[in-house]
């Protein structure tokens, strides 16, 4: 459950002074936007919330979460909300089953899935709401959450 700090913060990051230093990287300033699957969330590099992320370095996210049944497989879609709608942001490797750490089929219960993707050079520099969902085989949505971050130039420009 998010604090009254973390709700305001999540809706408006850019309006209150919302930095925090992580704690190892977890992510904690998130929404929920799924199934209550989700255990605990890490982005590395991220040294404070709202994450920053610096044009050529690769940020790998970590997402423990639970399963209920068998699934055969996982795609992961990844979203920037720009101007109020969520647009598709491209993944070098979507499928969850090959190269992060899932192993499918997955049976029921605990589950962690890492991927590791660059921030190229051509995004331009913007504040904005990233949407993460990884999905079954059927399109139901095992994972989905929605944080704020930025990408900018250099490590110094920040919020």
């Amino acid at each position: 459950m998010m604090s009254l700090y973390q709700m305001l913060c999540f809706v408006m990051p850019f309006l209150y002074s919302c930095q925090q230093i992580t704690d190892g990287k977890q992510i904690k300033m998130y929404k929920n936007c799924g199934p209550d699957s989700i255990k605990y969330i890490s982005m590395d590099p991220c040294e404070i919330e709202p994450c920053v992320f610096t044009k050529g370095e690769n940020v790998s996210v970590t997402i423990d979460f639970t399963t209920n049944s068998t699934v055969t497989d996982v795609q992961a879609k990844v979203y920037g909300e720009v101007a109020g709608v969520f647009v598709p942001f491209a993944l070098p490797n979507p499928d969850g089953c090959q190269g992060c750490d899932l192993t499918c089929p997955l049976g029921a219960g605990e589950q962690s899935y890492t991927n590791t993707f660059p921030v190229l050079a051509i995004y331009p520099e913007i504040k904005v709401v990233v949407k993460w969902e990884l999905l079954d085989q059927d399109s139901n949505t095992l994972v989905c959450f929605e944080f704020p971050m930025q990408i900018t130039e250099s490590a110094g420009n920040i919020y």
